[in-house]
């Protein structure tokens, strides 16, 4: 007897928790829902905006081009920036070193053509004879 009370007590039990988490679960729909009602449809700023003035959805926008971008991976740029920036404060022939030890088989008047435009592209810089990154 005390076993068939204790199972109908135990879903009984169960029963209500299931109804109070509905119904905590439908009221916070009901509250999400008002506060997504309130909220302004966004515009589209100008600057996104496709050039015949439509706004269409799944056109590609182009990216404004960024000058002092990091350099591709894998590139000569890019081992001779992470060697500056692994061990600042390297001369040239360091770098050229560093680069070739990292497993870049770059020929040396690559490495060094592309310190100096790393320098034009503002990535590094020269203080006394020794490169850093910028």
């Amino acid at each position: 007897m005390a076993t068939e009370i204790d199972k109908i007590l135990t879903e009984a039990a169960e029963q209500i928790k299931r109804e109070a988490y509905a119904a905590g679960w439908n009221d916070a729909v009901e509250a999400m829902k008002s506060a997504l009602g309130g909220l302004a449809t966004p515009s589209i700023p100008e600057s996104l905006k496709i050039p015949n003035g439509s706004s269409q959805s799944g056109a590609a926008v182009k990216a404004p081009t960024n000058t002092t971008s990091g350099p591709t991976v894998g590139s000569t740029p890019y081992y001779v920036l992470n060697a500056l920036r692994a061990k600042p404060g390297m001369t040239s022939t360091e770098v050229v070193e560093a680069v070739r030890s990292g497993g870049h088989p770059a020929p040396e008047g690559s490495i060094r053509t592309t310190i100096f435009r790393l320098k034009d592209r503002k990535l590094i810089v020269s203080r006394h004879g020794k490169w850093f990154p910028a």
